[in-house]
């Protein structure tokens, strides 16, 4: 489980934030400008907001590094290390132990076919699932997903997530993702936390915290 509270002023954005995510995969629905990757950066100890409380599994991790917190970040741009093949990439957190569970994951997520290739030879595609690949070699507790799925195809996201979610079976760890994109969020989430006005409104099942939206939502599904 993870639970925060967060009380500071990103940008133009006044948040005051009390957020529990217990359900595997939660997204944080908000629109563009909401501070929903300020919350991300937050948790994983890369912006410090003058009160900030990170508590995962129980343990207070607010005090600590982002390296030692090990709660991995993914944007959409995929920051993989220039010099590195998709290979290595995954072995860094590893620390170039455990080669079998790094080639696993190039597999799982298809790209063992780059896995000698630098970042500059793949597509956004390979980049952004050799981006996802690395950040599970670190077998966190918690993964934050910072639009990594925006931009791709929807075959191709749709692949993703259940790459994801298979993966979170194996592992039971959580996903915490922020989107303004429906179809996404009714794809991943099994529980949407709403931001507006740098608050949490409203928490639960997407069809009744995006009810609002009716017309949308009913045209995604197929009602």
């Amino acid at each position: 489980m993870l639970e925060l509270t967060l009380h500071g002023e990103r940008g133009r954005q006044n948040l005051a934030i009390h957020l529990r995510v217990t359900h595997p995969w939660t997204v944080l629905f908000g629109a563009s400008g909401a501070g929903k990757s300020s919350i991300l950066r937050a948790i994983a100890g890369l912006w410090q907001p003058p009160a900030a409380q990170v508590v995962l599994d129980g343990k207070d991790v607010s005090s600590l590094s982002p390296d030692r917190r090990r709660i991995p970040l993914v944007t959409h741009h995929a920051a993989l290390f220039p010099n590195m093949t998709a290979r290595e990439n995954l072995l860094f957190p590893l620390r170039g132990g455990d080669t079998g569970f790094a080639d696993e994951l190039l597999r799982r997520f298809q790209v063992d076919h780059v896995r000698d290739n630098k970042p500059a030879t793949l597509s956004s595609g390979e980049r952004q699932r050799v981006a996802l690949a690395r950040a599970i070699a670190s077998r966190p507790r918690l993964l934050l997903l910072d639009e990594a799925l925006s931009g791709l195809d929807i075959p191709l996201r749709t692949q993703l997530v259940a790459e994801m979610k298979a993966w979170q079976a194996d592992s039971g760890a959580l996903i915490l993702s922020v989107t303004h994109n429906l179809s996404e969020t009714l794809e991943s989430a099994d529980e949407v936390a709403r931001l507006e006005d740098g608050r949490i409104t409203r928490t639960g099942p997407a069809r009744a915290v995006l009810s609002d939206r009716r017309d949308h939502l009913l045209s995604l599904l197929g009602d």
